[in-house]
């Protein structure tokens, strides 16, 4: 949801209908992260891509960072999909620099089935 002026001011909602669970986990959208920058000190963006449709996308930052999204647990509806992270630098003192390796990406292709 963006304002008059342009400004995001909500986020969009996607209906995930309740049977979600008969469709084939294959030929959902397995998305991955394709480039990460350091914009400042504590600020990443992070680009997102999936060939298609990925139901149920969240990201995961391994130890020892600890930060916060602009979104997270979201339905990958387009191609690529732009997202930051802050980190708390006082928790991360033993590393300085975010790596790829350090985020993971989950959707409900790659994480959700209770095969892998």
């Amino acid at each position: 949801m963006i304002d008059i002026d342009g400004k995001q001011i909500g986020y969009d909602s996607i209906y995930l209908p309740d049977k979600l669970y008969k469709a084939p986990i294959a030929q959902m959208g397995a998305p991955s992260i394709i480039s990460l920058k350091k914009i400042n000190e504590v600020r990443y963006s992070i680009v997102l891509e999936a060939q298609r449709i990925a139901p149920l996308v969240w990201l995961d930052l391994k130890p020892p960072f600890v930060g916060w999204f602009s979104d997270n647990a979201f339905t990958m509806t387009q191609n690529h999909r732009v997202i930051f992270i802050d980190i708390r630098p006082e928790f991360s003192q033993s590393r300085s620099t975010l790596e790829l390796s350090d985020i993971t990406v989950c959707s409900l292709r790659n994480c959700g089935d209770a095969d892998r």
